[in-house]
């Protein structure tokens, strides 16, 4: 019995520090929490520096529309030998040349659209990264906050659980109550602490996970989180859902993108069946001079400019560049092939979303409302216990009764939020939806 007592009071020492340790931590809304991930999330960090990569490398430079200039320098020293006379001769050449391609079947240009779609791709896949991290936020901050409510339940268990405890140890000592229905108001007591304990720790882990999904480090705080729980609650036409999401799904677009490649390579094969026209100009300079002075040999310098045009054509290469064009022509198929079947396929996906969302509306309405009944059945027989009008049995039923309605209620909010959530990420409206303004 005294040990039963010392863990009594150790379980409620716990339960009355727990609000001080708690209180130690910084809350976040929803909105902090997803500028907070944004700034910090590793996948967009990489993602932003491969576009840099792509609009680095989006220039008229990197698609050969300017010249190359390059610069050359040789000197020799060659030792002669005569009968009469060993000589030794100096000489050195420098050389400016300058190459500049005038036309090669519009490849230039074909180039420069390639980088520019390349940028665009990466543009592309930056948003399906951000919209990604959107949701993992949202989805961590709704546990959160949806579990920290559960753990107020939990306690709000107990504090009932206590005063029927306490009421059944009055009754006890006056005799009203036999000692087996005191041990189950004390064993439902000991129980729903346990519980609320459990739940504080499973509050805590989610709480630590909301702060590793922001990028933070959870070993040195973790963050909490405040602000009013609630579902989005709106009606939807599945019709104009079909028609935002054909023009808006990012994944869709980025795959229109990689179609507009497949036109690219195509183009540059098909560049490949034209002739080659360049500008090549040149200038050399020229020194040579001997020693011994060889009376043969006269020292001095020679410039040689020279400007040309070369015409270059493959007049028969075994095929290759027909096969290159028929293999672009494939893979713009293929690419084609792709696009149909992503639209079949987030048709379908949004079909799934649209009903599951329905569905979810409609069980936290039903939730609600069960919720209230439950809470008024539970004030009546609050009162009816302390007149004794009900038992403590049929009382720990309706206690039961209240706390899995109102955990359904949590649990049919989060789960209608996230709904919400996927039909604004799969339509494209996620990122201006739930992004800080900037």
């Amino acid at each position: 019995m005294i040990k039963r007592n010392v863990k009594c009071l150790f379980v409620i020492v716990l339960l009355a520090i727990s609000p001080i340790v708690g209180s130690a931590q910084e809350a976040l809304t929803l909105e902090q929490a997803i500028e907070i991930g944004l700034k910090n999330n590793f996948d967009i960090l990489i993602s932003d520096k491969n576009l840099d990569i792509a609009t680095t490398n989006n220039n008229w430079g990197n698609a050969g529309r300017y010249p190359t200039i390059s610069f050359s320098m040789k000197g020799d020293i060659s030792p002669m030998y005569q009968k009469d006379q060993n000589m030794t001769v100096y000489s050195a050449n420098v050389m400016a040349n300058v190459d500049w391609v005038l036309f090669d079947g519009f490849r230039v240009k074909i180039t420069k659209q390639k980088l520019t779609d390349l940028e665009s791709l990466s543009g592309g896949q930056a948003s399906v990264v951000v919209e990604g991290v959107i949701r993992k936020i949202i989805s961590a901050w709704y546990l959160a906050r949806v579990e920290k409510e559960k753990e107020i339940v939990r306690k709000e268990m107990v504090t009932l659980s206590k005063d029927r405890y306490d009421q059944a140890k009055r009754l006890a000592e006056m005799g009203s109550k036999t000692k087996y229905e005191l041990l189950q108001a004390q064993n439902a007591w000991l129980e729903d602490q346990g519980n609320y304990l459990s739940q504080k720790v499973t509050a805590k882990n989610a709480r630590r996970n909301l702060s590793y999904v922001m990028g933070e480090d959870s070993s040195k705080s973790i963050w909490g989180v405040q602000g009013e729980l609630s579902a989005e609650d709106k009606d939807f036409v599945m019709a104009d859902l079909l028609d935002k999401m054909y023009h808006d799904n990012n994944n869709l677009k980025n795959q229109y993108l990689n179609q507009k490649l497949m036109v690219d390579e195509q183009g540059l094969a098909k560049s490949k069946m034209f002739p080659t026209i360049s500008l090549n100009g040149a200038i050399t300079e020229s020194y040579s001079e001997s020693s011994p002075q060889h009376p043969n040999m006269i020292p001095g310098v020679t410039t040689n400019p020279s400007v040309g045009i070369r015409l270059s054509y493959n007049i028969f290469s075994g095929g290759t560049r027909k096969r290159a064009i028929q293999v672009a022509k494939i893979n713009k198929e293929i690419s084609d092939l792709k696009i149909d079947d992503m639209k079949l396929s987030l048709a379908n996906q949004l079909g799934q979303y649209y009903d599951l969302y329905d569905v979810n509306k409609s069980l936290l309405h039903l939730s609600d409302e069960q919720v209230g009944a439950a809470k008024l059945n539970l004030d009546i027989s609050i009162q009816k216990l302390r007149s004794g009008a009900i038992n403590s049995f049929n009382f720990r039923d309706v206690q039961v009764m209240y706390f899995n309605a109102k955990t359904a209620q949590l649990n049919a909010i989060y789960k209608l939020q996230m709904s919400y959530v996927d039909l604004v990420t799969i339509t494209g409206g996620v990122i201006a939806a739930y992004s800080p303004a900037k």
